[in-house]
């Protein structure tokens, strides 16, 4: 039996519905806007749905380029607060850091998405005793015995550079870089051979280019979560698929379970989150290179609280370190190569001082040869204003 309905006021109240959904979601996005005006305080008229990142969500610039557009725009006006001097910076970042820590708000007791507990988004006192457990982990001595991994992952490249060039082949820079950058992470992270130099379509290749990948998808999901963050968590939208949680959780849990029970440590990253969740202490190896986290060492002591290192804790901070050292190394690299060709007497120059600096140290690579490179350390930091 069929049902038919001819009420044309069920049409007006459909019109009406939505037209009150969309003028319920502009409120909503737009309530704020009028924030900073009502305070005497010069901005940028925002756009609904956008706010001052419309070329960012819709992939046309980084928000690198918007930030300087905005300060280029409200540079003079009154109220504005840009931090400039390097000084006061080092006490924002460093000394006082304790007062800076939150940087995204997030709703106390919600449930956390996957690969979110690290410490680019956590907040308050967890934030603090994370910060405090994983310092340690950042001096100079732990990455003098990460230096070996490295130069493991720099002499295979080398062979392959030098079987292309043999070939006469031509190479694509950019992939050649992230190749790099992923065994050296895959190596110094994960304590994993990759095998991504060898094999450019290795799984963890494949992941780098998922997490990187400026997808409409993505895009669309960056701006949901900008302006109706509560939609987002209630429909599951996250902007990394399920595949790419699913491979960094058991990389981890594996690995870990493969060295307790074999008794396996190496020197990386996560040998040190290891000896963390075993409640091991690791060693005080700091020394005066690392001024700069014997404030934040020693304040956290004092004021962090306890907390248990699961392994989903230390898959978040692999994960973390992982997609901030991918593109951005990978890309670094890439400019410096470029520059590096189109100035041969800066490359002459380099060269002769790596030569130089080997010769000293016996032809090893290592942490001491590295830092003794200063005109290196000035190219490098040049190619990262770019």
């Amino acid at each position: 039996m069929t049902f038919y309905f001819n009420t044309p006021w069920l049409d007006e109240l459909l019109l009406i519905s939505i037209v009150f959904i969309l003028v319920k979601i502009y409120w909503y996005t737009t309530a704020r806007h009028d924030h900073w005006i009502k305070r005497g305080i010069a901005y940028i008229k925002p756009l609904p749905f956008f706010g001052n990142l419309k070329d960012v969500v819709l992939l046309k610039s980084s928000r690198g380029e918007v930030t300087k557009y905005l300060y280029r725009e409200l540079e003079g006006k009154p109220f504005v607060l840009i931090v400039r001097d390097p000084e006061l910076i080092k006490y924002i970042l460093v000394k006082d850091f304790s007062h800076f820590q939150n940087r995204i708000t997030t709703k106390p007791g919600s449930k956390p998405e996957p690969l979110t507990q690290h410490l680019a988004l956590l907040n308050g006192p967890k934030w603090r005793s994370l910060r405090t457990k994983l310092t340690p982990t950042f001096t100079s001595g732990k990455l003098k015995n990460m230096v070996d991994a490295m130069t493991e992952c720099s002499l295979e490249m080398k062979t392959r550079l030098q079987e292309s060039a043999d070939n006469n082949s031509i190479i694509e820079v950019k992939d050649m870089a992230g190749n790099f950058t992923t065994q050296v992470i895959g190596s110094v992270i994960f304590g994993l051979q990759f095998n991504s130099i060898k094999n450019p379509d290795s799984e963890f290749r494949k992941v780098g280019h998922d997490l990187v990948d400026p997808s409409n998808k993505r895009a669309a999901i960056m701006m949901l979560g900008h302006v109706l963050p509560k939609l987002v968590k209630m429909l599951g939208l996250s902007l990394q698929s399920k595949e790419t949680v699913s491979f960094f959780y058991r990389v981890v849990k594996d690995t870990v379970q493969y060295r307790e029970k074999n008794g396996v440590t190496r020197n990386d990253f996560l040998q040190l989150l290891i000896q963390l969740k075993n409640n091991v202490k690791l060693v005080d190896d700091r020394s005066k290179e690392d001024e700069h986290l014997r404030h934040q060492i020693d304040l956290g002591d004092n004021k962090a609280e306890q907390f248990e290192m699961t392994e989903s804790l230390m898959t978040d901070q692999c994960f973390v370190f992982f997609l901030a050292g991918f593109e951005t190394s990978s890309t670094a690299m890439s400019f410096t190569l470029y520059e590096l060709a189109v100035n041969p007497d800066i490359q002459e120059r380099l060269g002769a001082e790596i030569d130089e600096v080997l010769e000293k140290h016996k032809g090893k690579i290592s942490y001491d040869a590295i830092h003794e490179m200063s005109y290196l350390d000035k190219v490098v930091n040049g190619m990262s204003t770019i």
